[in-house]
């Protein structure tokens, strides 16, 4: 050991005092700058995280709004295959709404990170209902619908990996941004099965006993998961003291129209009431999952935007902050060592 020092000792022997402080000054200032441009590295990969969120929270929002678009012509489809031919020129109307909305959404996902065999397969499959669903049945029209929606649903967990949302690091974002892309998904889908179900049956003014325990299980489940998303977001609200009044008046809204909700198809449905037309029992349930719509569209998503913006500034505001603070120390040290040596 000491013949491979011995060098090094010769050459610290050579040097007076201020120079050996400066070379272990420069030694420092060298093992310093490793650390920063490292730390520098890690906040340049935590704003492109941040960046490649915002755009996934962006992504996932087209492809929501074309699931609610897909929901409600699932709704139509049922009551005109029911025998109701007054909501044809509606269902005709939002098949137009939803061939519009598709076409953007098939053109974001193609432009993003989706597989391109996932994309053909939902174009391929809404062609396939476009074009041939006022033949099929109920059941099938319902069936083929509720796969397209599936695969859909599926799309938002993808792109929420894909874009790395599932990954943040922030526990408060987290949850929101799983409430956001599989909880309130989850509830709206129960909702829209139940309203195509609920306007196919008025149409035929009948519930057969299959159809009846299908309801009250459809109710359980969008229950069941009803429950799951308000436990979430209370971890939401514990973690993001700032957004707590905006997201308990979410939650409080969501009830109440989920509430509506229930009371309204129990009332028709279950009780065999039939007491409101297709058209208007149609309109009254999807009033009421418009309105939790509106909620994911201009409170969730946009908090999560919010969330993601906020760390991304503050992420930025520290990389030259700690560039700035190194070169001003580092300065420093080697003026004072050079006055020291030509001193």
């Amino acid at each position: 050991m000491n013949r491979l020092l011995r060098p090094a000792i010769r050459a610290m022997d050579k040097l007076n005092y201020s120079r050996k402080f400066a070379l272990h000054g420069s030694l420092f200032v060298a093992a310093t700058a490793i650390v920063v441009l490292e730390l520098i590295g890690l906040l340049t990969v935590t704003l492109g995280k941040l960046a490649e969120e915002r755009l996934g929270n962006a992504l996932i929002v087209k492809i929501s709004q074309t699931v609610r678009n897909v929901q409600q012509h699932r709704g139509m489809s049922a009551a005109v295959l029911g025998g109701n031919e007054r909501m044809s020129e509606a269902r005709a109307a939002k098949e137009r709404e939803v061939e519009a909305s598709f076409d953007l959404m098939l053109e974001a996902l193609r432009l993003s990170r989706a597989s391109v065999v996932d994309v053909d397969k939902l174009a391929k499959l809404w062609q396939q209902i476009r074009t041939e669903g006022q033949g099929w049945s109920v059941a099938k029209s319902f069936k083929s619908h509720s796969d397209l929606v599936g695969l859909m649903l599926d799309q938002l967990i993808t792109m929420a990996d894909l874009y790395g949302l599932q990954l943040d690091e922030d526990v408060g974002t987290h949850y929101l941004i799983d409430v956001a892309v599989s909880e309130l998904p989850s509830v709206l889908e129960g909702l829209g099965k139940i309203r195509a179900h609920g306007t196919g049956m008025i149409a035929q003014r009948d519930v057969s006993e299959a159809q009846h325990f299908q309801l009250l299980y459809l109710i359980a489940d969008f229950q069941s998961t009803l429950k799951s998303m308000q436990n979430h977001l209370t971890r939401v609200r514990q973690h993001n003291s700032a957004y707590d009044a905006r997201l308990m008046r979410s939650a409080v809204v969501i009830d109440a129209a989920a509430a509506d909700f229930t009371a309204v198809a129990t009332q028709q449905m279950l009780d065999r009431m039939f007491s409101l037309t297709p058209e208007a029992y149609f309109a009254r349930v999807t009033q009421s999952i418009d309105v939790i719509y509106g909620e994911l569209f201009e409170t969730f998503h946009p908090v999560v935007d919010d969330m993601l913006r906020d760390r991304y500034r503050r992420t930025l505001q520290r990389r030259p902050l700690l560039s700035g603070l190194y070169c001003c120390c580092c300065w420093r040290w080697v003026m004072w060592h050079w006055e020291r040596i030509w001193q």
